[in-house]
């Protein structure tokens, strides 16, 4: 590919970035504008419905903020910025940082993060920690949005002959092979939804992607519908391990 195709293909991918960010950030400035109105027009509003009107907004306002972030992220992995440190890690010690740091959330949904490692650790494979800590908390965050109340995710650890492997399973809906097939893409367009009122803003597994393309590394999920789903990272298994 010479530089002036490789050049479109680039400006092609930022413009529909940038037009399934504006489609997502619709919705969320609707209801910014909604309650606003509302606050802005009716001065003898209860305690209660003013309440309300403030929790919506700062969470319609945390939303846009997330994915303009994530938009950025994925504009600096466009444009090559801040390439990843190479470098050895232990991927049971990030995991399992990750877990206890998702404690918090999964309490509040009554649910539980299992993880074991086979062998027990370490395992060591070749990355940079703090991306390869973006994509198992973002695998995790995302398989405590779509689990049911009450279950739990199961995360497994295994080294393989060439590669260390980190699979996350959750307790949702599944997804169908076309919906599988669409996931790491910008705003893919997926039947589940998060199972207490979470958000999401349809970048994280494209950023996740990118990550571990960068890492020599792979993603992919397996699921069949009504039994949830796994996702899955293989690291390069570090050398002389």
């Amino acid at each position: 590919m010479n530089d002036g195709t490789a050049g479109l293909a680039t400006a092609r991918r930022a413009l529909d970035l940038l037009a399934g960010a504006v489609h997502d950030l619709r919705n969320p400035l609707s209801v910014v504008i909604g309650w606003a109105e509302l606050l802005a027009e009716d001065s003898d509003l209860d305690a209660s419905t003013r309440k309300e009107a403030v929790l919506k907004l700062l969470g319609s306002c945390r939303r846009m903020e997330q994915l303009l972030a994530e938009l950025g992220e994925m504009t600096a992995l466009e444009r090559g910025n801040a390439p990843p440190d190479g470098g050895v890690l232990d991927l049971v010690e990030v995991v399992r940082a990750s877990a206890e740091a998702h404690h918090g959330v999964a309490g509040r949904k009554g649910q539980v993060i299992e993880v074991a490692a086979d062998p027990p650790g370490p395992l060591l494979a070749l990355g940079d920690p703090p991306r390869v800590r973006r994509v198992v908390d973002h695998y995790l965050s995302n398989a405590l949005k779509f689990s049911r109340p009450g279950s739990g995710v199961s995360v497994r650890l295994t080294l393989l002959p060439s590669a260390a492997r980190c699979s996350v399973t959750d307790r949702g809906p599944g997804l169908t092979p076309e919906e599988q097939a669409r996931l790491f893409s910008p705003f893919p367009k997926l039947g589940p939804r998060p199972t207490g009122g979470e958000h999401s803003t349809g970048l994280g597994l494209t950023i996740v992607k990118r990550l571990v393309d960068e890492m020599q590394g792979r993603v992919w999920c397996e699921s069949v519908p009504g039994e949830g789903a796994t996702f899955f990272l293989e690291l390069p298994r570090a050398p002389g391990t």
